[in-house]
């Protein structure tokens, strides 16, 4: 299926190769309308899809078809913060206890991110990843930096 989207091109950790990363236009406008909040984090959504830590695949939602979607997990020195009063976003030092989220659909489409609290082991993941999540796609280590 065809959809209006902007598209930005990253380099997949997995293999190297450069891909399409698309975020709808609708989602796109929702959140630049609605929810500035989410919308100043797609630079957050950026850093974490070029850097990430960890990878994971298969979803486990109720009521959701979510086989082969992904889960990017990373983390940030700064992420923006909208500010009501001046109608604009500011950078802030991302909390440490936090993990941000990016959630890929099979077609490489932005259909969800923000931030989750991170797990008490392993602080590159987020909480309870082994219940949420099929499995551990691919994970940053010293050889693959």
């Amino acid at each position: 299926m065809i959809r209006n989207a902007h598209t930005f091109p990253i380099k997949w950790p997995i293999d190297g190769k450069e891909i399409e990363i698309r975020i709808e236009l609708k989602y796109y406008t929702r959140l630049l309308f609605y929810h500035p909040n989410d919308f100043s984090n797609f630079h957050t959504a950026y850093e974490v899809l070029n850097n990430p830590n960890r990878i994971f695949i298969d979803l486990k939602r109720r009521f959701s078809n979510s086989k082969n979607k992904l889960c990017v997990a990373g983390k940030t020195r700064y992420w923006r913060k909208y500010v009501v009063k001046d109608n604009t976003s500011i950078s802030v030092l991302f909390p440490p206890h936090l993990v941000y989220l990016v959630f890929l659909d099979e077609e490489n489409y932005i259909i969800e991110h923000g931030a989750e609290r991170a797990d008490m082991i392993d602080s590159l993941s987020p909480r309870n990843c082994e219940t949420r999540f099929g499995e551990l796609l691919w994970k940053k280590t010293s050889q693959n930096n």
